[in-house]
């Protein structure tokens, strides 16, 4: 694992990412679809402009964030925080790739920006994350980052495979020396 490479820029969504967005789902909709329940054939600028404002609130709320990956003005896909909970430290963690980003370790690198900082500057004592049990790169994600397979539940739909990383096994470096071997 390694970080992201230096084309490859990792920021917080606004307004003027709605028309990238709207085609980075449109052009991989078959594709995100298995996954992504929102990724239909009508995701438009509508929907994109919900999500940027509901991603800003949530921001602005300290409850958690949206960052996209861009390559060259095109977003390669998005990792965020679902609401963090404060009473208890813990929040999951969502994020997806369109199809050619895939099998680049350009998710597993951002993630682990995202997991820094939820233990070190936000404090959180763990991190969630679930994914659909046909969705084997995303389960795969979790384990090289060091989640711990916590069980399933069903989310009415499909079954969910849940994952867990302490802050300890983070700092402690089960997560397969990833700070370690950016030098």
């Amino acid at each position: 694992m390694g970080r992201l490479p230096h084309e490859v820029m990792l920021r917080p969504f606004d307004f003027s990412d709605v028309a990238a967005l709207v085609q980075a789902v449109q052009e991989n909709q078959p594709f995100l679809v298995r996954f992504l329940p929102w990724a239909t054939p009508g995701y438009g600028a509508v929907q994109a402009r919900q999500w940027v404002q509901a991603s800003l609130e949530q921001w602005a709320q300290n409850l958690g964030f949206q960052w996209g990956l861009f390559r060259a003005g095109a977003i390669l896909g998005a990792v965020g925080f679902h609401p963090i909970q404060w009473d208890i430290r813990s929040a999951s963690m969502g994020y997806w790739l369109v199809e050619s980003a895939g099998r680049q370790g350009l998710m597993t690198a951002a993630a682990a920006e995202l997991l820094d900082w939820a233990f070190h500057r936000y404090r959180l004592r763990e991190m969630w994350i679930e994914a659909r049990e046909t969705n084997r790169p995303s389960q795969k994600l979790a384990e090289r980052l060091g989640f711990e397979r916590r069980g399933h539940r069903s989310d009415g739909g499909s079954i969910l495979v849940r994952y867990r990383l302490l802050s300890e096994a983070w700092d402690a470096g089960r997560v397969g020396g990833y700070f370690g071997s950016l030098g």
